[in-house]
């Protein structure tokens, strides 16, 4: 019960997953993080930089390796906001921020992501100002 005798939610279990699955690549864990994604899961990037279009979770994870190494270690992924529509769908919304060449980037984001059998199957990654992440990776 909250304070004011209304009740407050209880998380989805797939919006713990998205949770748990964030937290872990910002620790490192990368095994954990692999632990829930399906095998033939698909990452869809946008922008003429940093897009692509990953399958698979090693494809997946190298891509998302090699975005951090880029921006030297200093990218992190704040989540603002993460909601499960039904069985199979959960929405996160966050704040991306980096560094690197004396630049700075501060972005938000939403990702759209599919689930199946308990495990992130799809996603759709929509940042908010592609043309300034453009500009930061090139």
């Amino acid at each position: 019960m909250s304070g004011d005798g209304g009740t407050e939610r209880m998380p989805h279990p797939n919006e713990e997953l998205v949770r748990r699955a964030y937290r872990e690549f910002g620790v490192g864990n990368l095994a954990a993080v692999r632990s829930m994604l399906t095998e033939d899961v698909v990452w869809h990037f946008p922008g003429a930089v940093t897009g692509e279009e990953t399958h698979g979770p090693e494809e997946l994870l190298a891509h998302v390796v090699s975005v951090y190494l880029r921006s030297g270690g200093s990218i992190t992924w704040e989540i603002t906001e993460v909601a499960a529509d039904g069985d199979d769908r959960v929405t996160v919304r966050g704040i991306m921020r980096a560094s690197r060449d004396g630049r700075a980037l501060e972005d938000t984001f939403t990702e759209e992501i599919r689930l199946r059998d308990g495990r992130i199957a799809e996603a759709r990654h929509h940042p908010r100002d592609q043309a300034a992440l453009d500009r930061f990776w090139s």
